[in-house]
């Protein structure tokens, strides 16, 4: 039963990726390199279905970053 548990939230959450309404809504973002400069972005939470501000250190961030809460909404928020 564990195991079947498991099987369906694994569905349900490639589900909820899937179905986002712009795909690079979905792409993960990160701190790269060795710095210790803390960078601060908007991102969305897809599993959440909101956008923030996140905070990464790093030299640079990778990943989809938007100008304002309002822009990521338009464009991710369902």
């Amino acid at each position: 039963m564990q195991l079947f548990s498991i099987v369906c939230l694994m569905f349900s959450l490639c589900g909820l990726v899937m179905a986002l309404k712009d795909p690079s809504c979905g792409v993960k973002y990160r701190g790269v390199g060795l710095c210790k400069m803390w960078i601060t972005k908007i991102v969305y939470t897809p599993s959440k279905n909101f956008c923030r501000t996140e905070g990464v250190a790093g030299c640079y961030a990778e990943g989809t970053f938007f100008d304002s809460i309002e822009a990521c909404e338009a464009k991710c928020k369902e």
